[in-house]
């Protein structure tokens, strides 16, 4: 949260990045924020009941989080688009669709240095973020081909739709809603908070008070 917020402080700066690239960013962020706080422990269950034996946790976690992305793609559109140019859109982080071989902005790149090392005292380098992006448009390109078909069932093939998806226990639509009518909200005083520019210790601490670390779901839900 503090990273993020810090973010924010910068684009209201009008530095680095334009306006509306920065809000873009931390819609983004702040999405993804929101949506890992409120499955990361449900998946966590779903990953005791059903990890194989000799597999670890966090390829049991992958996998299951991909077979969930598959389930969702297909209730929302009707089908998953793995195999089809449909799905490497959700792959694009830059504002051109080719290979981004200039990796990340220079803007981006600084908005993410100086708010990592102003909350955690390190950050990631530009060849690391550069990295990253190139990778992630691969990962579209791979999946977007006919060899990305081999990816387009459920990676936990012995398990059902009910098992990973819905049940009595667990509907990751509706998690997935309330994760985002938490978003909405935290926007909302998010826009507040740059809207007025005072960037003191006390104003941060009375927005982290509504959006503490670590409880953005249970506290703000």
């Amino acid at each position: 949260m503090g990273l993020g917020l810090k973010m924010a402080e910068l684009v209201a700066s009008g530095a680095l990045v334009g306006t509306e690239a920065g809000l873009a960013i931390l819609a983004g962020y702040f999405t993804h924020l929101s949506l890992d706080r409120r499955l990361h422990p449900l998946v966590d269950g779903l990953v005791l009941r059903h990890r194989r034996k000799g597999e670890r946790a966090w390829d049991a976690r992958r996998q299951v989080e991909w077979a969930q992305t598959l389930f969702f793609l297909r209730e929302q559109d009707g089908t998953d688009g793995v195999g089809t140019a449909r799905i490497r859109e959700k792959f694009q982080v830059v504002k051109s669709s080719g290979i981004p071989v200039r990796g990340i902005g220079r803007g981006i790149y600084e908005l993410v240095r100086l708010a990592s090392q102003d909350r955690v005292g390190q950050a990631p380098t530009k060849a690391e973020l550069d990295g990253w992006v190139r990778g992630l448009y691969v990962s579209g390109l791979f999946l977007s081909s006919p060899l990305g078909r081999m990816r387009a069932l459920p990676a936990y093939s012995q398990l059902s739709f009910q098992e990973l998806y819905r049940n009595d226990h667990f509907d990751f639509a509706v998690e997935l809603d309330a994760a985002l009518e938490v978003t909405r909200g935290l926007i909302k005083k998010l826009h507040g908070y740059m809207a007025r520019g005072t960037y003191t210790p006390r104003t941060r601490a009375r927005f982290m008070e509504e959006f503490p670390e670590g409880t953005l779901g249970a506290t703000a839900a």
